[in-house]
């Protein structure tokens, strides 16, 4: 597996680990393989998106969705979901992931930008997502399986009373 195959893994796991419910210890596997590119976009971004989209289509106890966009800031501007071309005259390059309330995940690089500005991207990325959130919804109301039972490990409480010794 290549480094950049790892990094990629992180981000859908950072993305998707949150909405497991505590106590979930089922063996779970979600794989992305990318069957062709444009070679104008990372899929990065896709692969996240696609994690989502399985998990709310899947039958696992999973409390999504979360969407994923990557934002650049080119001539002063915020850009959604930049090529490859683009994000070489960006001074900006995030990747976020957000629920419909929340920031889940932030990754990325910058070439001396303002904090304001970051911040301002990141905002800009949780509004732009808003849609595709939109849509994984619908998608796990209306062909989502109903979740199955499992039954959730949780530590005893003489164990968490140990541990927190």
């Amino acid at each position: 597996m290549s480094e950049r195959e790892i990094l990629v893994s992180r981000f859908i796991d950072r993305s998707i680990r949150p909405f497991f419910p505590k106590g979930f210890s089922y063996d779970t596997q979600v794989i992305c393989s990318m069957l062709a590119v444009d070679g104008r976009h990372d899929p990065e971004v896709l692969a996240i998106n696609g994690a989502t989209a399985a998990l709310c289509l899947s039958d696992i106890p999973w409390n999504g969705p979360v969407g994923a966009v990557r934002v650049g800031l080119i001539d002063g501007k915020f850009c959604l979901n930049p090529t490859a071309r683009e994000l070489s005259g960006s001074s900006l390059d995030l990747i976020v992931t957000s629920t419909e309330r929340n920031i889940v995940m932030v990754e990325g690089v910058g070439r001396e930008v303002a904090e304001d500005t970051f911040c301002e991207a990141v905002l800009f990325a949780h509004e732009e997502v808003q849609p595709l959130l939109a849509t994984l919804k619908q998608l796990k109301e209306e062909r989502g399986k109903a979740p199955r039972t499992v039954n959730l490990q949780t530590p005893s409480p003489e164990l968490e009373e140990f541990i927190s010794r």
